[in-house]
């Protein structure tokens, strides 16, 4: 219902232009849009691995890492990529740069390795979660780079969350 409403409510601030602190971008973006999408899909996997047995451990994972990664990693690549334009690159009519794709790529290996260590089951090593980090940040990186127009509120969630799922 949050999601729904929370949808409901951007779609008729871009109709009527309100909510100028969500809505006043530069560019044309669908971000707005595909943010409530992304919380409710996650919140969906999480309700159908919560009945589940993994040996991930904790499967409020399924829900946090795509929203943490999403949150923190990609706000650091629109840094990044702001204020360093190193190795810049156009995708889908969108510029992107090198620096903002590691500035995504270690944060999100940070983040991951975290979020994977604090809801890890017990006996899980290091090296165990380094090796699902590794590719969670990589495919990650991936969605943000070839994602534009807002769409990665939607490719970097899904993204990770189909990785964790194929690799847990």
């Amino acid at each position: 219902m949050l999601c729904g409403s929370f949808a409901v409510i951007i779609l008729a601030s871009l109709r009527f232009n309100f909510l100028p602190s969500i809505n006043a971008i530069d560019r044309k973006s669908h971000g707005s849009i595909c943010y409530p999408i992304a919380v409710y899909l996650c919140f969906l996997v999480y309700e159908f691995y919560s009945s589940k047995t993994t040996h991930i451990g904790n499967p409020l994972l399924y829900y946090y890492l795509p929203i943490l990664t999403l949150a923190i990693c990609d706000p650091m690549a629109a840094y990044a990529g702001k204020h360093f334009p190193y190795g810049k690159f156009k995708v889908w009519g969108g510029t992107k740069s090198l620096s903002g794709l590691t500035a995504f790529f270690l944060s999100s290996l940070i983040i991951t390795s975290s979020v994977l260590y604090s809801f890890s089951a017990t006996g899980t090593t290091g090296s165990d979660i380094l090796l699902l980090s590794l590719p969670l940040a990589i495919i990650g990186g991936i969605a943000e780079a070839i994602s534009s127009k807002g769409l990665d509120n939607i490719t970097i969630p899904v993204s990770v969350l189909l990785t964790l799922i194929a690799l847990t």
